[in-house]
């Protein structure tokens, strides 16, 4: 298989082809490159006619990343500091991401599908400075021996079950 790119006038991409021994017999990969005046790249359609399209922010940071026909769709969110923290998958939220970071900008953690969005049901673990964290909606960091705890429980009816297994994790807490 042979991969053969296009470049314009100024060295961007504006072509894949493929030639030889083509995976599913496609021979025109990507197509029709547009980008931002800033060189960013803004729309690219694929062998299957699918429109890849970014859109930014005024940092020119990406904030929504689609692919046409329902394929992809997702947007971005960032912290103060530029660092992404929550990507929202429009399409299927099991691909949602949340992440976080300490004071010199390095992921010190990440999520994935309900325990980005703070679902409840996920179960409680420690981050780096013994503090559980919990993940329920939405996440909140509780100190070992705080007095009192919240637990959203869905549907908002406290049964017998819930009770006893908030006084188990508030004795696990206390601890």
């Amino acid at each position: 298989m042979t991969i053969n790119y296009g470049f314009d006038a100024i060295g961007r991409v504006n072509g894949v082809t493929g030639s030889d021994d083509l995976y599913a017999g496609v021979s025109n990969y990507e197509s029709t490159f547009q980008y931002r005046a800033w060189n960013g790249l803004k729309t690219i359609t694929d062998g299957t006619n699918h429109v890849t399209s970014l859109s930014y922010n005024a940092r020119l940071l990406p904030t929504h990343f689609e692919i046409s026909g329902n394929v992809v769709s997702q947007n971005y969110d960032y912290n103060a500091s530029g660092h992404i923290g929550f990507l929202h998958n429009t399409t299927d939220a099991s691909f949602d991401r949340s992440y976080a970071y300490d004071h010199a900008g390095r992921l010190i953690e990440n999520r994935t599908g309900g325990q980005a969005r703070g679902d409840t049901g996920a179960a409680p673990y420690y981050e780096i400075w013994d503090t559980i964290l919990l993940a329920t909606s939405p996440i909140v960091p509780v100190k070992r021996g705080m007095a009192s705890l919240t637990i959203p429980i869905s549907p908002p009816m406290l049964t017998i079950g819930a009770m006893v297994g908030a006084m188990i994790l508030m004795d696990e807490i206390r601890r």
